[in-house]
Parts: structure tokens; sequence; C-alpha cells
């Protein structure tokens, strides 16, 4: 009988676990529009600056220093193009050209381009990421980011999160074309 037991609370133990690493690790379910391009990223970003909208603050930090904070963890690298992702792009960005995050959405309407009707839905360490990668009025692409917990920006789900939008946003057959160039420092 101890053993029985010992063997169910083994089972339990490792299914709590495994939950629990589950929980740090983004998932993410994505929607190409009609107009994405494989192209997209070296026509529009390569190079240059590129505007970075966000919206929301899941962690309370300001949203200043939480916009510069999703900047400074995407990847900003591809096939040795090196790109500045900024809330406050200079004379080099394309216009109309965008990425847009909203976290912890309530409702961002029909539009996540604009932004327009967005509400965050505050919610204790789980995050959920709104992403769309919009070359013009219309996304090219868009997905949505879960994160069942994450204590900060450090957090490495977190982090995690952040940067593999931009592989979903900007899919490649090669999944290292994408760097951060502080990584190689």
């Amino acid at each position: 009988m101890a053993r029985m037991i010992r063997t169910a609370f083994g089972a339990v133990m490792a299914s709590v676990f495994v939950f629990a690493a589950a929980a740090d690790t983004p998932r993410f379910v994505t929607t190409t529009g009609p107009t994405y391009d494989e192209k997209d990223f070296d026509m529009y970003l390569a190079g240059r600056d590129a505007r970075l909208v966000v919206r929301g603050d899941p962690f309370g930090m300001g949203n200043e220093s939480f916009d510069r904070a999703v900047a400074s963890l995407l990847p900003n690298r591809r096939r040795g193009q090196t790109t500045n992702f900024t809330t406050v792009p200079g004379a080099d960005a394309v216009e109309g050209a965008r990425l847009v995050f909203l976290f912890n959405p309530a409702s961002i309407g029909n539009d996540p381009c604009s932004a327009k009707g967005y509400k965050a839905d505050p919610r204790p360490r789980e995050i959920t990421l709104s992403a769309a990668w919009c070359p013009g009025s219309q996304a090219a692409m868009h997905l949505t980011g879960y994160l069942g917990g994450a204590t900060g920006v450090d957090d490495a789900g977190f982090r995690a999160l952040v940067a593999e939008t931009m592989l979903e946003l900007f899919p490649s057959n090669n999944p290292e074309n994408f760097m951060n160039e502080a990584a190689d420092e």
C-alpha cells in the first residue's frame, strides 16, 4: 500500500513539474494575412529605424521604461542587417510600417494595427501578447502569445515570449537569421 501511495505521489509531483514548466513556456497562435511577404523584414525594417508601438505594462514599471525594455529584447539583426526597434523612429523609418505589441488586451477591436479600442486587462502573473506586423493599414501577420507566469522583463519566460514573437511574425526557413546584436558582443 505504501508503495502505491509513493508511486501515485511521484506521478502527481511529476505532472505538477511539467505543468509548472509549461506555464513559463510561451505558446503562440499565428494568423498570416493575404498581404504577408517573407521578404517584408528586409524591405521595410533591415538597416534602419523601425517603429514599435507598445500598449500595456504588465509589470507596473511605467510605460516608457517598459517600452524601452521590450524594444531591447527584440532580436535586431537578420542576415547581417541591424534594425533599431524604437517607439520614436528617425527619418529613415518606412512611413506607416510598424510592429504593434499589445500586452494583456481586454479588447483590441478589429484592428490591431491602429491599436484603437485597446484596453488593458490586468491579470497578475499571466501575460497575453497580441502582436502584429503592419506594413500599412492592415496586419500582414498577427499572433497571440501566451505566458503562464512572469515576474518582470528579466524573467526568462518573458524574454522568450518577446524574442520568439519576432520568429513568428517574420517566419524564415532558417531561425538563425535572427540574432540580437547584444548577444554577439
